[in-house]
């Protein structure tokens, strides 16, 4: 089997994956974002746009804008829409649709520079090693002189502002934000055809707010490579009602919920890291866990359990969730970079 096995059936091309909920009052610059692209004529790209369910008319805004565009590139613009609530449904929904080899994510309120496109083109084609880029974002205020709270007068994490590293390997990090993400058609649908997300499957807390953090593990768990480039630049628009502190505490709170699930994929990423393929490292690690496990408490005890769990199959720490995980980590059938 090849380390990446090659794809016959998608075309050479960027598919734009636009998703909104109730995003009509945003769309309009985010689309003509896209309508000034400067891509070259043999990159050939299409957008597909996501309605998820909403009830602002958001469909009928996307289209108007578009057709209201006069210089605008001659790509397919497609309409779908899905009504399963949450992003997740609605990337897959869009996705499926896709027929270019590489995809971007571009939520309703990110407005990308002219050149990204075609930079995002450039920097994954023919890496075969690189799973993801990530990309460098700006925040843009709804006004102008807008009070910014002191969580966002530095580059923030949870709101997808700032650098994502140095230019080139980020694997370390373990994720990248989906804003701007460019990525692999093939490789996302292989991984989620068979193995649908785990923040649905086993978990009822509704979390579906670390998507994009799960890919990329699911990523590092197959070999490949997470980069950052900070020539793929855009801006993401932030309204009023997200420069609250109710906006901040609620965000914070159902991201450190999904760490039920992704709390697995971490310490996934640690059992099976290149560190403990020695089997003199592995008995360490083994040994460490279970002393750790016995002198902790609280996230840190919970942490130990989970890697007792991924280190002991057949013991009573094991879950399926683990399981799941493991034998995600196995399946000969997934593409695998071994580079």
């Amino acid at each position: 089997m090849d380390d990446l096995q090659k794809i016959t059936t998608l075309q050479s091309g960027i598919s734009v994956i636009l998703c909104t909920y109730n995003g009509a009052d945003k769309l309009p610059p985010t689309l003509q974002a896209l309508a000034k692209q400067q891509v070259p004529t043999d990159i050939n790209w299409e957008i597909i746009f996501v309605d998820n369910n909403s009830n602002d008319h958001s469909t009928e805004v996307a289209k108007q804008c578009w057709d209201a565009i006069a210089e605008k590139p001659a790509i397919s613009f497609i309409c779908l829409s899905e009504s399963q609530p949450g992003k997740y449904y609605a990337f897959n929904k869009g996705l499926k649709q896709a027929k270019y080899s590489y995809f971007i994510i571009v939520d309703d309120d990110n407005r990308l520079e002219p050149n990204y496109l075609a930079t995002a083109f450039n920097l994954i084609n023919g890496q075969d090693h690189i799973g993801a880029i990530g990309s460098h974002t700006e925040a843009e205020y709804e006004e102008e002189h807008a009070k910014i709270p002191t969580w966002l007068q530095r580059p923030n994490e949870r709101y997808a502002i700032g650098a994502q590293g140095s230019d080139g390997d980020v694997t370390y990090r373990k994720h990248l934000w989906g804003a701007g993400l460019v990525s692999r058609t093939e490789l996302y649908r292989r991984m989620y055809e068979k193995y649908p997300s785990f923040l649905i499957d086993f978990s009822d807390k509704n979390i579906l707010v670390v998507e994009d953090t799960e890919y990329c593990l699911r990523l590092i768990l197959r070999g490949f490579r997470l980069h950052y480039s900070s020539k793929l630049k855009l801006r993401h628009f932030i309204p009023n009602e997200r420069l609250t502190k109710e906006y901040w505490l609620k965000l914070n709170a159902n991201i450190d919920r999904s760490f039920d699930v992704i709390d697995v994929y971490y310490m996934a990423v640690k059992v099976y890291s290149d560190k403990y393929k020695s089997p003199l490292q592995l008995l360490r690690l083994k040994i460490l866990t279970g002393l750790r496990y016995r002198m902790r408490s609280g996230i840190k005890k919970q942490r130990q359990r989970i890697l007792l769990g991924l280190l002991f199959p057949q013991s009573t720490y094991n879950s399926p969730l683990i399981d799941a995980v493991r034998r995600f980590i196995k399946d000969d059938e997934l593409p695998r970079n071994n580079r």
